[in-house]
């Protein structure tokens, strides 16, 4: 018998495992929306040069398994269940247009990326135990927690500046929780975009306040927040 060769396979299938059953715990859910134009502008784009499926509507970031803050959240949970694109046939147009990713037209690569580093982290829910529905979970709560809208409702609008206050004040008015309000700013710091609302999701797939789970934001309170436009 060739030890050499079966201690080699054995160490292999050993750090193969450890691998694959990574630390997967994790406290909520973070469902991340981000307005596409701010996304383009924080990789210093012009906005000509970003794919925009529809510029008037905010689009899916992604979905985080997270453990309360400041812990170090899974990522890449499970090797056993790469993306397979034909798994989302079915929901694929309507994905194109609300879960992409505004510097490649090519959005497989972007849900690959979302679905093994952040997806597989979330399989041990039954909601989510599923490549398919992972992402359709994500259109689910993009059309019941329709964040333009909410923010328009409240006479935030595009193209004006707003508070810290005002904003939070509107998002959490229109959802019932706080979510986390993520902002861009410009290199001088002077100015700063919003980015991102991020909506805490218990277990059970119940919004909860994202106090006292995550940071509450990275934007400056001392100044106003753009809503920028086209």
């Amino acid at each position: 018998m060739d030890f050499y060769f079966v201690g080699k396979l054995f160490i292999l299938l050993v750090a193969f495992a450890d691998f694959s059953n990574a630390d997967n715990e994790y406290d909520i859910l973070l469902f991340i929306q981000q307005w596409p134009i701010t996304a383009c502008l924080q990789h210093e784009k012009n906005l000509k040069e970003c794919y925009f499926c529809n510029n008037a509507f905010w689009n899916i970031h992604g979905i985080w398994p997270t453990k309360n803050y400041p812990g170090k959240s899974p990522e890449n949970c499970d090797l056993y269940h790469p993306f397979n694109e034909r798994h989302l046939l079915s929901i694929k147009k309507e994905l194109s247009c609300k879960w992409y990713n505004v510097f490649d037209k090519k959005i497989e690569n972007f849900w690959s990326w979302e679905w093994q580093k952040h997806g597989t982290c979330a399989m041990d829910l039954p909601a989510m135990n599923s490549q398919y529905k992972y992402f359709q979970q994500g259109l689910l709560w993009s059309k019941h927690y329709v964040i333009g809208n909410i923010l328009m409702s409240k006479n935030i609008i595009k193209g004006k500046s707003y508070s810290y206050k005002a904003i939070q004040a509107a998002l959490t008015s229109g959802l019932k929780v706080t979510p986390q309000v993520m902002c861009h700013k410009d290199k001088s710091g002077k100015k700063q975009f919003l980015h991102e609302v991020r909506i805490c999701i218990d277990k059970k797939l119940q919004l909860i306040d994202c106090h006292g789970h995550v940071s509450e934001t990275n934007c400056n309170l001392a100044i106003d927040i753009e809503y920028p436009s086209v």
